[in-house]
């Protein structure tokens, strides 16, 4: 009996172990295939099969070689098959990435990964990000060129993808239980448009509504100017046209809208190409060669977005007997984005034009009509559905006006958001053309189709090097679109753009060099308003500073450069909160630490505390002078630093301030006493700053080093742990030329020498491969870190050199 009971036991015991391993629980894949050895995980980590393949759709023969650094360079004989080919190398080395990337520019992140990114989905789709793509998909089909690369690369996906078999998936969909979907035309629009709201997705227009509501314009205007004071331009005034050198006419409209909350959610949204931040850091320059140690141009560029594994960029060669380009591209889009070519180097950091306008408008009780000027209009309806995994899914309704999308309501009000990202657009036939580009000339010529995301445009030959402040922007007056707007006046609405020949731009300046940092373009005697929303040019003085003085300026300069961590931001401002410091009022220890701040060179070194008094000190100094008056229930945008420096230098040394609202700021509404004083509010910043790394990092010393606070933080692309983590010690801040901040730095790192034969530098954060099992993983991780370049390899053809990994795919005959 005890015998047939054990065997009892056993049986049951093993087929509830047979269940399990192939039952989802949840959220948990079956982990009989997960952990099968021949189908499951450990597929992932087995090396490479043969590369040499046979494709029904090629025309012609593709090599494919990889060099030393894991890069692959393809060699095809014609457009189609190259851009085939990079199809197939992007699904094989970033499939799960390019999904990801086009489920959440559509809202169709949930039916992957479940109910975590619903409120994301369910946001994007709000937007009208759906209804966007499928016009930006629409426009690219119907340029002959741009419809046969499209159709080429995603041939090439989806060649990959029917290759796959359950073993063969990324090893994120093993673990989500899901398989890959296959590639369209649309998934491409979709990734494009994700990075439109990536990298020009942000409005203060609400933040500055409340602001106007709550104290007026006067004292909105003081904190947030039209034009910053005494910036460091992209494009000085000299190099303005004498037709375009006058002042816009000013706005004057005192209509005060009823919203003014929808931007929190916009502001604080984070995606899988990375939280939106304020700035992204980048930086770009071009030297002229008469300033440079071996008679050649030079062109850098680090771009600054959000870190991930693997990286937003893809390093890679694409050529055949037209063009050979070679630079980082974007999984999920054909072509190359930032690089080079044998004629040319281009170069780009975010210009942060406002292309981004709120509307109050009237609507019926059922919206679905809304006024405009004096007539009833019909909205358009589009019905969206987000499909959950569970299989349940909600239904959106989106209304569109002839301005935009409504994205609030409120009884017989609505918000509407017009953004310039809704309308058809062509920035992938700029890039492919600037591909193709022969001259200077023709690379101006492509920018013409670049819409948006504004960028800051270098490019270079090996005798011109120019900037343009590329984009489509509405032609507003001066303060126009700095806040909700009235809908019910026709004169706000989008009429025009300003013309591509008004952008501003220079070519070859005397200074023998141009550079941009995300500052503001131009200054007030520029004819176009083009929007307030500019970082503070602290980077950018740095950068002038060193290319200004400089001489014979080398590669290695560059370098140093990119790598530079002096902080102009400190440098203005930390002398003046010393002087107003109550030192009568601080502890032995915190007098230490005070004399050692006067002595710092402003540089952000990992292995120091002076940048963390610093900057714990200016986060709270900030926030105590301006939280009071600005913040309700949460936060809204503060002022500029610039602004902020500015209250500092007014106050410190005068009795009478040059602007009395400063004496209305630097006051704590929340305190009993009469008025603050600045020397109050900065004691009490101080003490605040002492407190806060004392109770993270115990008593004063080491352990305030900078490296403990801005903790280099590389996570992977889906957030899956394991997978990343990846945390380093490194130099730098947000303000410094070396812009790192914690989880947001330079994702792109580039320098071109323009010599008889171009010689390239290029580095990322990660390797070519999304396979968290692969050797090229991380690679380049550890050098990147370091401020270290290497030497890219950029083939005029085929290499002999039998150590060079080698791939032949031939036509299936």
């Amino acid at each position: 009996m005890r015998a047939k009971i054990r065997r009892l036991i056993i049986f049951l015991s093993w087929g509830f172990t047979l269940f399990a391993l192939n039952t989802n629980w949840q959220q948990i894949p079956p982990l009989g295939h997960l952990l099968n050895p021949f189908k499951g995980a450990w597929q992932n980590g087995l090396p490479e099969k043969n590369n040499n393949l046979n494709f029904s759709s090629l025309n012609s023969p593709v090599t494919i070689q990889w060099d030393q650094y894991g890069v692959p360079h393809i060699f095809a004989e014609n457009d189609h098959d190259l851009y085939f080919a990079q199809g197939y190398l992007h699904a094989k080395d970033r499939l799960f990435q390019m999904d990801l990337a086009a489920r959440a520019g559509s809202g169709r992140l949930s039916e992957l990964v479940g109910n975590k990114t619903i409120e994301m989905d369910k946001f994007f789709v709000a937007i009208g990000m759906r209804e966007s793509a499928v016009q930006a998909e629409q426009a690219m089909l119907k340029e002959p060129t741009i419809r046969n690369a499209v159709t080429a690369y995603v041939e090439g996906v989806n060649t990959y993808i029917n290759t796959l078999s359950y073993k063969d998936y990324p090893i994120e969909y093993k673990l989500l239980n899901a398989k890959p979907d296959h590639f369209t035309s649309l998934h491409i629009a979709q990734f494009l448009k994700l990075m439109s709201f990536r990298l020009a997705g942000k409005s203060f227009d609400l933040d500055l509504t409340r602001i106007l509501k709550k104290w007026g314009p006067e004292k909105l205007w003081d904190l947030f100017p039209n034009y910053q004071n005494n910036p460091s331009l992209i494009i000085e005034s000299q190099y303005v046209p004498k037709s375009l050198q006058k002042s816009p006419q000013v706005y004057t409209d005192k209509f005060v809208s009823v919203f003014a909350n929808y931007a929190n959610y916009l502001q604080n949204l984070s995606t899988p190409m990375g939280k939106q931040e304020g700035f992204n850091g980048s930086n770009n320059w071009a030297v002229a060669k008469t300033k440079t140690k071996n008679g050649y141009n030079l062109i850098a560029n680090d771009t600054h977005l959000s870190f991930s594994l693997p990286s937003v960029w893809y390093e890679m060669q694409l050529s055949h007997k037209n063009f050979n380009v070679y630079g980082a591209s974007f999984p999920g889009s054909p072509g190359i984005i930032i690089g080079q070519n044998n004629h040319i180097s281009w170069a780009v950091t975010n210009a942060t034009m406002d292309v981004m306008d709120f509307y109050e408008i009237e609507t019926n009780n059922k919206i679905d009509q809304y006024k405009r000027g004096d007539e009833w209009q019909k909205v358009k309806v589009y019905e969206q559905e987000i499909r959950l995994r569970s299989g349940d899914s909600i239904n959106i309704t989106n209304k569109w006006t002839n301005q935009g999308i409504i994205v609030d309501q409120n009884h017989n009000k609505a918000l509407v958001l017009a953004w310039t990202a809704h309308r058809p657009s062509s920035e992938l036939q700029a890039l492919l053309s600037l591909n193709k580009s022969l001259s200077l000339t023709d690379c101006h010529n492509s920018l013409k189709l670049f819409k948006t995301p504004p960028q800051n445009f270098i490019c270079a030959d090996r005798n011109n090097i120019s900037i343009t402040h590329n984009g489509e922007v509405p032609q507003r007056k001066l303060g126009q679109g700095s806040f909700v707007m009235n809908g019910a006046d026709q004169s706000n609405y989008w009429l025009n753009f300003v013309p591509h020949e008004d952008l501003p731009s220079v070519v070859n300046p005397k200074e023998g060099f141009v550079a941009s940092a995300n500052q503001m373009a131009v200054d007030k005697n520029y004819a176009h308003y083009l929007g307030w929303y500019y970082d503070d040019s602290f980077r950018e003085q740095r950068i002038k500073e060193i290319l200004s003085v400089a001489k014979k300026l080398s590669v290695q300069d560059m370098q140093d450069l990119q790598n530079d961590i002096h902080d102009k931001m400190a440098e203005a401002s930390l002398p003046i909160m010393l002087s107003v410091l109550s030192e009568e009022s601080l502890s032995e220890e915190q007098t230490k630490a005070v004399n050692e701040l006067k002595t710092w060179d402003f540089k952000a070194n990992h292995d120091s505390y002076l940048p963390s008094l610093y900057y714990i000190w200016w986060k709270h100094l900030r926030n105590s002078i301006w939280q009071d008056q600005l913040w309700e229930n949460e936060k809204i945008i503060n002022p500029q630093a610039s602004r902020t420096i500015a209250l500092l230098k007014d106050l410190a040394n005068n009795s009478s301030p040059k602007n009395a609202n400063n004496l209305f700021w630097i006051d704590d509404f929340n305190s009993e006493q009469v008025k603050e004083t600045l020397k109050e509010i900065n004691l009490r910043a101080f003490n605040s700053m002492w407190k806060e790394l004392t109770s993270r990092f115990g008593s004063f010393g080491h352990s305030w080093n900078w490296e403990n606070i801005n903790v280099l933080d590389i996570k992977h692309v889906a957030r899956i742990p394991g997978f990343g983590g990846y945390s380093f010690k490194i130099d730098g801040s947000i303000k410094t030329v070396a812009a790192n901040n914690k989880s947001h730095g330079a994702s792109w790192k580039m320098i071109v020498e323009l010599g008889p034969e171009f010689t390239t530098w290029t580095n990322i954060p990660g390797g070519v491969s999304g396979n968290p099992f692969s050797a090229t993983y991380q690679h380049w991780l550890k050098d990147w870190s370091l401020g270290k370049m290497r030497k890219a390899y950029y083939w005029p053809n085929v290499q002999k050199d039998k150590e060079v990994k080698t791939a032949i795919w031939s036509p299936k005959k």
